[in-house]
């Protein structure tokens, strides 16, 4: 897999009418490339027309999707599933490797029992659900490989470093910035000439920090998460 892999995130509600459908619509929109954004239903009805509506009113066209059974993502892998009503939590099927996350947001298809008008109950669960996405996006930008392992001791970086590295399912591009990184550290060319005392030594450790960087951004995501959960487990 070429590049920085897309994590992939399932939407469930009862229907998949309304708001699973929006918050799928609403993380294509604000996450970009980060993310595979999908929806689903444990009982599907079909896409609601008013969600399209009140989408629109923000830029968004989610005239496209459809309504999906959960059953049709059965044994694939998610890193997250977020349900976004209550009777999908107990419903909701268990994915592999995937962090489950509940998000209890009123069904705005059910605003006339409750004496609402339906448009405003629509524009309520599409503000609420775009609210909770951009915190969730936040707090994951946060959560990146580079700080993660920041937060690790030295010997655990290194040994996270070398799992990566042996790794097979790492691409090649990823695994030939380290040995290129080690190539120019030992090579006589330098920018700044290392007898300068202190400075000299600024465009190695520049190159450094950049190499690593990059051999992270370059990895997987997913299989970042795993050696580190691995390594964590272990210690």
């Amino acid at each position: 897999m070429p590049g920085e892999s897309k994590r992939r995130l399932l939407f469930v509600c009862t229907g998949n009418r309304a708001r699973s459908q929006m918050a799928e619509g609403l993380l294509r929109h604000l996450a970009g490339d980060g993310f595979e954004a999908y929806s689903a239903g444990t009982d599907p009805k079909g896409l609601s027309p008013l969600a399209v509506t009140v989408m629109r009113e923000i830029g968004i066209d989610i005239s496209l999707q459809r309504s999906k059974s959960v059953e049709e993502f059965a044994g694939q892998r998610f890193d997250y599933a977020i349900t976004v009503c209550d009777n999908a939590r107990e419903r909701c099927p268990v994915f592999p490797g995937g962090t489950r996350i509940h998000w209890s947001v009123q069904d705005p298809a059910a605003a006339e029992a409750r004496g609402e008008a339906a448009l405003d109950a629509f524009r309520a669960a599409r503000d609420e659900l775009r609210t909770r996405i951009r915190d969730f996006l936040r707090r994951e930008a946060a959560d990146s490989p580079a700080r993660a392992m920041l937060k690790l001791p030295w010997r655990s970086r290194i040994s996270l470093f070398w799992r990566l590295l042996r790794d097979a399912r790492v691409p090649l591009g990823a695994k030939l910035v380290l040995p290129g990184l080690g190539l120019y550290l030992l090579s006589p060319l330098d920018i700044i000439p290392d007898f300068i005392p202190v400075v000299g030594y600024l465009d190695d450790l520049l190159v450094l920090l950049l190499g690593l960087w990059l051999f992270l951004r370059l990895c997987p995501r997913e299989l970042f998460d795993e050696h580190l959960r691995r390594l964590m487990e272990e210690e």
